[in-house]
């Protein structure tokens, strides 16, 4: 356990709930009569979800034993997800860890993977990615297509997308422009 006071700034990880979080916001409150505390502004690591949450200068935290590394994706199968990085060490993630991320990760791209006591959490993905068309779907009224993505998402974009055009979409699954 260390002091609270002495550890709480924006950027460090800590453990709250028996889970790793990100400070993103703090704020040191110091009333007239009563006891200082801090407001903080946290982000689950595990599922990204950000919280509120108030802490008394008295209470003690633990600091997260938190690393990124970057690796390179490299397969999947039905359960798991291969990662190899550039000493040729290689994990395995579970698709649980994965979730909907599946969409976005493409073979020999590099990823930061956030590990936690050794093992990795979770993976970031970038906020943009590039991807090829596999196929028109459909043409609706002349202003917007739907594709299938060599990724297996469906997307609408613009009429003039033809099939192995090459185009940025983002996180959301929102076509950006063509490459």
């Amino acid at each position: 356990m260390v002091n609270i006071k002495n550890n709480l700034f924006i950027g460090n990880k800590i453990i709250y709930l028996n889970e790793p979080y990100l400070i993103e916001f703090v704020e040191f409150i110091k009333p007239g009569k009563c006891k200082p505390f801090v407001r903080l502004k946290i982000r689950n690591l595990i599922n990204f979800k950000l919280i509120d949450k108030t802490f008394k200068f008295l209470n003690n935290i633990k600091i997260a034993n938190i690393f990124y590394y970057k690796y390179n994706f490299i397969y999947k199968t039905k359960e798991n997800f291969y990662f190899i990085n550039k000493n040729f060490k290689q994990i395995v993630i579970d698709k649980k860890i994965i979730s909907n991320n599946k969409y976005f990760l493409h073979n020999n791209n590099k990823y930061n993977i956030i590990f936690w006591n050794n093992k990795p959490i979770n993976v970031i993905i970038p906020n943009i990615i590039n991807v090829k068309v596999y196929s028109i779907i459909s043409n609706k009224n002349n202003k917007l297509n739907l594709v299938k993505l060599y990724n297996n998402l469906i997307i609408k974009v613009p009429y003039f997308i033809k099939k192995n055009d090459w185009i940025k979409i983002n996180i959301n699954k929102i076509y950006i422009s063509r490459l």
